[in-house]
C-alpha cells in the first residue's frame, strides 16, 4: 500500500509560502478592490445654488486663493463681529446669532472654515487650525475688516485662539462658546487617523463610507446627539446641516479635516494666547464637551468672563438663542 500523505517535515516548509500568498492576496484586495467599487453618485450641486434653496444671502469670497461662503448682517460701519463655526459646523450653525447682532448695530460676519460648508474643496487643502485662522484673517482681508471681535464655537474655539497667536494685533475681543481650546482640548484628533487617511486606499474606503452613510437621517442622529433636549431638532436645522453634503467634493473635504486634525493644537498655554476681553459661554449640558471642560478653560483664563446656559447641550446659540444673544450682546456693549 502507497502512503500519499506529505512527509511532516515538507508540510511544515509549506506552512510559510501559503501564509505569505494569503497575506499578499489580503493585501492586494485592501489596497486594490477599494477602487473597483464605484463611487455613490451625488449631487455636486454649486454653493450659491444650495444658499437660495436655504434662503440664504450670502456670498463666496476670494479670501487668499481660497474661495469660501460669508454670511453676512447689520450695517457695513458696525463693530465687526466675526463668528467662527465648530467641526460639522457651517456659518448656518449662526442663523439665529447674525440677525441678533445686526439688530444690535453690529456688523455680523460668518466665515465658513476650508473645506467645510460652502467653502470650495480640495483635498489639498491645509486645514489645520493654524491655517484656519489665517483664512479667517484673509476673508477680514476681502471684507475690509482689519479688527474684530471673533466668536468662535467648539473647533472654532481653538482657530480663533491660533488667530490670536498669529494675527494678535487683529483681534479686539474673544468670545469661546463651547470651545474645544484650552488645557481639557488635545486640539484634534489622534495622529495615526492622519496617517491612515493619507493612504489612498484608506481615502477611497473613506469616501465609499461617508457618500453611502451619512445622509440626512445620520446626520439628524447627529445633531439630535448635540442638543440637551434632541426634540427641539427641527427638519429646516438638519436639512440645513446637511445641504453642505450636496456640493462637490464635500467628501474629501472632510477627509482632509481628519487627516489635519491631530496636527492643530496650541503651542502655548491659552493663558499665555488670549490677552483681549474674554468670555466664557457653556451650554449646562454639553454632551460633546463637558461643563468641566469649561471650567477648565475658566480657571485657564482666570480674567475671563464666564456664562452658563441651562437647559443647552453644545449647540447653546440654536438651542436657546435668546438667552446666548442676550449674554453675547450684554458683554459685547460692555467691551465698547
Amino acid at each position: 500500500m502507497t502512503d500519499t500523505f506529505e512527509p511532516r517535515s515538507v508540510g511544515r516548509r509549506r506552512w510559510p509560502r501559503r501564509l505569505g500568498i494569503a497575506l499578499l492576496i489580503v493585501l492586494a484586495a485592501f489596497f486594490v478592490v477599494p477602487f473597483l467599487i464605484p463611487l455613490p453618485e451625488q449631487p455636486d450641486r454649486e454653493a450659491e445654488d444650495v444658499a437660495a434653496e436655504l434662503g440664504l444671502a450670502g456670498a463666496l469670497v476670494d479670501a487668499g486663493g481660497t474661495r469660501t461662503w460669508v454670511e453676512e448682517a447689520g450695517p457695513v460701519d458696525g463693530i465687526p463681529v466675526v463668528l467662527i463655526h465648530g467641526f460639522g459646523g457651517w456659518s448656518w450653525s449662526w442663523r439665529a446669532t447674525l440677525p441678533a447682532l445686526a439688530a444690535a448695530g453690529y456688523r455680523a460676519v460668518a466665515v465658513d472654515l476650508a473645506n467645510v460648508g460652502l467653502a470650495d474643496k480640495s483635498w489639498d487643502l491645509d486645514t489645520r487650525h493654524a491655517a484656519q485662522a489665517d483664512l479667517v484673517a484673509a476673508v477680514m482681508d476681502a471684507r475690509g475688516i482689519s479688527r474684530a471681535t471673533l466668536v468662535g464655537h467648539s473647533m472654532g474655539g481653538n482657530v480663533l485662539a491660533w488667530f490670536a497667536a498669529r494675527h494678535a494685533d487683529r483681534i479686539d475681543g474673544a468670545v469661546l462658546v463651547d470651545a474645544a481650546t484650552g488645557p481639557a482640548a488635545s486640539g484634534g484628533g489622534p495622529a495615526f487617523v492622519g496617517s491612515l487617511v493619507r493612504l489612498p486606499n484608506v481615502r477611497r474606503i473613506g469616501q465609499l463610507v461617508l457618500r453611502s452613510q451619512l445622509d440626512e437621517a445620520r446626520m439628524a442622529d447627529i445633531l439630535r446627539s448635540a442638543y440637551a433636549d434632541p426634540a427641539r431638532v427641527t427638519t429646516e436645522d438638519v436639512s440645513g446641516y446637511a445641504a453642505p453634503l450636496q456640493t462637490v467634493d464635500w467628501d474629501l473635504g472632510l477627509l482632509a479635516i481628519l487627516r489635519d486634525s491631530g496636527d492643530s493644537a496650541l503651542d502655548s498655554p491659552i493663558g499665555d494666547v488670549l490677552r483681549v476681553p474674554t468670555v466664557i459661554i457653556w451650554g449646562r449640558d454639553d454632551p460633546w464637551i463637558p461643563l468641566a471642560s469649561g471650567e477648565a478653560l475658566r480657571d485657564a483664563l482666570p480674567d475671563a468672563e464666564w456664562h452658563i446656559i441651562d437647559d443647552a447641550g453644545h449647540l447653546p446659540m440654536e438651542e436657546q438663542p435668546a438667552a446666548f444673544n442676550d449674554i453675547l450682546i450684554t458683554w459685547l456693549e460692555s467691551t465698547q
